[in-house]
């Protein structure tokens, strides 16, 4: 019987796990930049913080979570996405207790039944960042910069921020009103979902990528029109923040988010590298979630960027063409089995200095180790034989300026002088 991955799911090996350390790494400098501090939560969680965190109208919650009853007849799933599982943790861990701004990132795997395509599978990488703690514009701007700032130090030419204020509570009733009425004469034209969405996620309606929906709601109403004087000073202190900061901006009116916990601030960072679906980060301010699963309420903002589309992004841009393949610093030959033992030793005295090395595992030749070396383009080749065993000397080879000398053993405890 030959067992296959699972549909939707994929080994990262060789040259792909190389492309994905850089970015990881590169996505762990940039959050000590902004001093991010990681939270790692559980893979799994109780079904009941998605139905309430993510909304039981959404396709993700419908369609695509990952559920099953485990052996104590609780529900349980996959996290299908980062944030619900960090407010949990936030709450459970009374993060709040000191009145602080807590700014968090994670970075993990996150599942989805969804159909698989280019760039997109069931099981996925996203990373996102979360500032739990203040109502302030400033969180806001600082969010979306980050998300700028990090995909353009990436290398990415080709993105841009796209930005829109859904409002409070209290005058997203009005907008509600006046987007209902706008539809309410086209609701035939509406694919089925849209129909569907009038009544119970009417934002939702302007989300859809259908062309039909996109054509009747071209000239729907504008939630900027709407915005009480709190909300209209919020998005303006947001847009002054980015521009003091030269972050280029589109404000997109179609943009929102169809779940009642976000508030103000929504933004996408898009890319016209990737079709239609052209998100690669999304994020916003959603004041009312904590208050969903605590006493009090505690506005935050955040945003999430998958990582799967970002390599593939990377990649398209040719942003790895120049990458080294994974080399050792140093490849010790042993001649014979009879110094094996000196390898052992040697090698392990280098890498107590830092230094990467690879020996041969195998008991192969001399020739088929020196090949192996010149393979894995090894600068550094250190070559140890009865004959030198005997001097208490090994043979340096540098493989990049074609010399070989003799160097004695005791030298090797500060290698770095000798390969300077």
């Amino acid at each position: 019987m030959v067992i296959r991955a699972i549909k939707g799911t994929r080994d990262v090996f060789g040259v792909e796990i190389r492309k994905w350390n850089i970015v990881e790494n590169r996505i762990l400098e940039f959050m000590r930049k902004y001093n991010y501090e990681e939270i790692r939560t559980p893979t799994f969680e109780q079904t009941q913080l998605y139905l309430r965190g993510i909304g039981d109208e959404t396709d993700i919650v419908n369609k695509e979570m990952y559920t099953f009853i485990d052996k104590g007849g609780r529900s349980i799933t996959l996290r299908p996405e980062g944030t619900a599982g960090v407010v949990r943790a936030y709450i459970e861990n009374k993060m709040y207790a000191d009145k602080t701004v807590k700014k968090l990132f994670y970075m993990g795997s996150m599942f989805r039944q969804e159909r698989p395509q280019k760039g997109r599978y069931r099981e996925f990488r996203q990373f996102g960042i979360e500032n739990i703690g203040t109502e302030e514009a400033l969180a806001d701007a600082e969010v979306i910069a980050f998300a700028y700032n990090l995909y353009k130090a990436l290398g990415l030419k080709s993105v841009k921020i796209e930005i829109n204020s859904i409002g409070c509570q209290e005058c997203r009733k009005k907008y509600l009103k006046a987007l209902k009425n706008f539809l309410k004469p086209h609701y035939n034209e509406l694919c089925e979902n849209c129909q569907r969405r009038f009544e119970t996620n009417t934002l939702r309606v302007l989300d859809c990528k259908n062309p039909k929906c996109k054509k009747v709601t071209e000239g729907a109403p504008s939630t900027i029109d709407y915005l009480c004087d709190g909300c209209k000073r919020h998005f303006k202190a947001v847009l002054h923040y980015l521009d003091i900061q030269d972050i280029p901006y589109v404000v997109n009116n179609r943009l929102v988010r169809g779940l009642d916990y976000y508030t103000r601030t929504v933004f996408e960072v898009t890319t016209d590298m990737l079709g239609s679906q052209n998100a690669i980060a999304a994020g916003g301010r959603y004041d009312y979630l904590i208050g969903m699963f605590h006493s009090e309420e505690i506005p935050a903002v955040g945003f999430a960027g998958g990582m799967d589309r970002l390599i593939l992004l990377m990649d398209e841009e040719g942003l790895f063409d120049d990458m080294e393949g994974y080399k050792p610093d140093v490849f010790v030959v042993a001649v014979n089995d009879d110094v094996r033992d000196e390898v052992v030793k040697i090698s392990g005295l280098l890498r107590e200095q830092g230094f990467s090395v690879e020996t041969d595992l195998a008991m192969k030749s001399l020739k088929s180790q020196l090949r192996r070396a010149g393979k894995l383009n090894v600068k550094n080749v250190l070559i140890v034989g009865p004959d030198e065993i005997a001097k208490r000397v090994v043979l340096y080879k540098n493989m990049e300026k074609h010399s070989q000398k003799e160097i004695d053993i005791e030298e090797l405890k500060n290698f770095k002088r000798i390969v300077e």
